[in-house]
Parts: C-alpha cells; structure tokens; sequence
C-alpha cells in the first residue's frame, strides 16, 4: 500500500512538473514573469567571463572526470551545457575558451560539443581541437593538468563543474594565485564542502543544475528554473505538513 502511495505521488509530481514547464515555455506566459531567482554566484560570474573577454583573457570550464556511464555524470552534462552557452561569449574575445576534462568519452563529447557551439555561432574557424583537453585519466592527474591550464594559460574565468573530489582544493588555490575568478559547481559532496569552506560563491545542491539557464536569456531555460522553484517549495512544503501531522499524532496518541 505505502509503495503504490509513493510510486502514485511521484508520478503525480512528475506530471505536474511536466506540466508546468510546458506552460512557463510559452512566450506570453513569461512576460509576465522576466527574471529567475538571483544568485549571487551567478551574477558575479557573468561580470567575470565579461571581464575575461574585454581583457583579452581566457575562459576554462572543468568538466570534471565522471565516466559518462556512472550515475554522478549528471554534473558532467550541466557541465557540457554550460560550454556552449560559454562559447557565445568566448567567440567575442581574443583568446578561445578551454575546457578540461579527466575522462576519454566526456573529451570526444567535449570536443563534439565545442565544434557544434561554434558552428552555431557561424565561428568554424575560430574552433580548435586542442580547446578540449584530455588533461588526465585518474583524478590527480586530471588535476595536475588541470592546474597548469589555470596556471600557464591566461585564464581569467574559471567554472569548475562536473563531478570533482576534495582534492580540488589545489584547483582554486590556483585560480586565486593567478588572480582569476572561481565559480565552483561541483555535484560532489565532498568537493562542496571544499569549495564552501574556500569560496563564498559555491553553489550548493540544485542549483548546480541551473548554471546554463543563468548563463543565457533563454525561454525554455527559464523555464526549467521556474519549475524547479516551485517543486522546491511544493517539497518544503510536503515536509511541513508531514512534520505537522507527525507531531499532532504523538500528541494525540499521548
């Protein structure tokens, strides 16, 4: 009984969840609401990869080192789509965008991803293949590389997503020694708590997954944080109550 319960509200919440993104995806429902819930991480960010780009500097997204095929490579996706909606303001600068990666797929994907981004932006030419980089199979190595590319390439701007571990640490160091700006959105729970303790700019839980929609004004982006909001609160919510009738029930048992 208790599983057909939970099996029914998931599927209603999915539903429901379906639901309103498909309505906040048309144009005349989101004029009456522009703007997403600001982050503070975020909006210094944007400020950042503009910056990198009128100073002639570098922007370097980590991909982190999460084979694609294990369930914490959610991050490395979000990390793939915020590449491409970097590359649009890449392609105004003077410098190419980098992007790290530690495992061999997620490279092929990166480079796909960078190639096709460009295309987009009628930039072909300013595409290189050597922007996606393998910088290490195991994840020292993968930070070793990493490290010299924030260290030796001019980087200014410095997204640090996918799935990472504690060692990490060592990344944003580096990032501060070359006075460049860190935004860490790691999927990982050590790596945020890392990043928590270094930065004051850590995104922390869900809102790992919203980085391209703030990247870029874009409908169905929009979309998606909106309804992310609202499932929030709907769970915040649900457990209010719950906590509530647990309660009343001890009490009333009492």
């Amino acid at each position: 009984m208790n599983d057909a319960m939970s099996t029914f509200s998931g599927n209603l919440i999915l539903l429901g969840a379906i639901l309103l993104l498909i309505i906040f995806s048309f144009p005349n429902l989101i004029k009456h609401r522009r703007t997403v819930r600001p982050i503070t991480a975020m909006t210094k960010m944007k400020k950042a990869l503009a910056t990198a780009v009128e100073a002639g500097k570098r922007i370097h997204i980590s991909m982190g080192n999460a084979p694609l095929t294990e369930k914490n490579s959610a991050a490395s996706y979000v990390a793939l789509n915020t590449m491409k909606k970097s590359v649009r303001m890449a392609t105004l600068g003077d410098r190419p965008l980098i992007a790290t990666s530690g495992d061999g797929p997620l490279s092929l994907l990166t480079r796909n991803g960078l190639e096709s981004a460009y295309r987009e932006r009628n930039a072909s030419d300013l595409y290189e293949i050597s922007q996606g980089r393998l910088t290490g199979l195991t994840r020292f190595s993968y930070l070793a590389g990493t490290i010299s590319v924030i260290s030796n390439e001019k980087v200014y701007a410095n997204l640090l997503l996918g799935d990472l571990g504690p060692e990490t640490l060592l990344m944003s160091q580096a990032v501060r020694r070359s006075n460049g700006q860190l935004l860490p959105a790691s999927s990982s729970i050590p790596a945020q708590a890392v990043f928590y303790a270094e930065s004051e700019d850590t995104l922390i839980g869900e809102d790992v997954f919203a980085v391209a929609g703030y990247l870029q004004e874009d409908r169905n982006q929009h979309a998606g944080l909106w309804v992310q909001d609202i499932l929030r609160w709907v769970l915040i919510g649900v457990m209010l109550v719950g906590g509530i009738m647990k309660i009343a029930q001890l009490v009333m048992g009492g």
